[in-house]
């Protein structure tokens, strides 16, 4: 009897010792296949970051790219949609109002003509195709806007509020962080734009802030009489959606200064300054060789973000002032953007 105990007990022993050891394998085993997995993330992680951070190609030569977005104030964004032979298909501006937390999404009709150069009437699929620098400048003024930048995609789909709502959805999600590097993959094939990456996290965490109920969609497409733009239906349809609350409580006043010798320029921009939420106070016509901002009051907002549109500088009014800000056009602003 004692000796089919010491057994039994040799037997418990015996599997006691081999648990031990299956177990002193399988945490080897997990040890090893840890490091492997860290040692991996060391080789692929180097190489994932800098394509991430790889910037996108751009556009254009220079006015277009220089611009800075700032999401703290009224931001607007042109979107475009190109089709796999480079042929403009969609021209839509994104604009977004922080203090009320709303976006607008307005259309823009691509065949209509938005502008005159060397006595050709150009729609914004002709001119873009020439110069994308100047489309860019013409879209601001036809809506009545600074434009802080651009996003251009190539063979995507189609713009719509379907595909504006499912990218809502998508972007920032789980699955978005996991398929980052496709995704990264992607736009760099398909995206030209002058923002970097970290302005594009920012423009998707506030896009995602914006509720389905504050996103709106206008089109321009209203404001066409026969085969041209109607200048007072424009004005009408897009001073509401791009005024900037910021702009507007500052009241400032704006006397507008043609030095460019374009004619109707002037006026142009007075739509601009008056949708910001300007009060333009006149429009004069002075040769001027230099675009300069001036103030002569703390008002400066409106000055600032007119600055950055138009790559200027502003200066404070030393004279006697005229108005608040003063904006000057000057003849650099042709040679800029061929405004000829």
């Amino acid at each position: 009897m004692a000796k089919i105990d010491l057994s039994i007990e040799n037997l418990r022993t015996k599997k006691a010792s081999e648990k031990r050891a299956w177990g002193k394998f399988i945490r080897l085993f997990l040890l090893i296949v840890f490091l492997f997995f860290v040692g991996n993330l060391f080789v692929q992680i180097p190489p994932l970051i800098k394509k991430i951070q790889r910037p996108f190609e751009t556009y254009g030569k220079g006015f277009a790219n220089s611009k800075k977005l700032d999401l703290s104030s009224r931001a607007s964004l042109l979107l475009l949609n190109y089709d796999r032979e480079g042929r403009l298909e969609q021209a839509w501006v994104a604009t977004y109002e922080a203090s009320g937390k709303q976006i607008s999404f307005v259309i823009i009709p691509t065949e209509i003509p938005i502008t005159t150069k060397l006595d050709r009437k150009l729609s914004l699929r002709e001119l873009i195709q020439e110069d994308f620098d100047r489309a860019f400048w013409e879209v601001a003024t036809l809506v009545g806007s600074p434009l802080e930048g651009y996003v251009a995609f190539s063979d995507s789909s189609r713009f719509s509020q379907e595909s504006i709502l499912s990218a809502r959805k998508s972007v920032l999600s789980l699955g978005f962080f996991l398929t980052l590097s496709a995704q990264k993959s992607w736009l760099d094939g398909h995206l030209k734009t002058n923002l970097t990456l970290g302005d594009l996290f920012n423009v998707f965490r506030s896009f995602k802030a914006v509720s389905t109920e504050a996103l709106n969609f206008v089109d321009l497409g209203e404001s066409v009489t026969g085969s041209s733009f109607d200048n007072e239906k424009l004005t009408n349809q897009t001073k509401p959606i791009f005024i900037d609350s910021e702009v507007a409580d500052e009241a400032a006043s704006v006397k507008i200064i043609n030095g460019s010798q374009v004619p109707g320029a002037g006026a142009l921009f007075k739509r601009l300054v008056t949708n910001l939420g300007g009060r333009v106070v006149g429009v004069d016509s002075q040769k001027s060789s230099a675009t300069i901002i001036k103030v002569s009051t703390d008002k400066k907002k409106l000055a600032t973000k007119i600055s950055r549109f138009l790559d200027t500088k502003v200066e404070r009014e030393k004279g006697e002032p005229a108005a608040d800000v003063v904006i000057i056009l000057g003849a650099d602003l042709v040679k800029k953007l061929d405004l000829n």
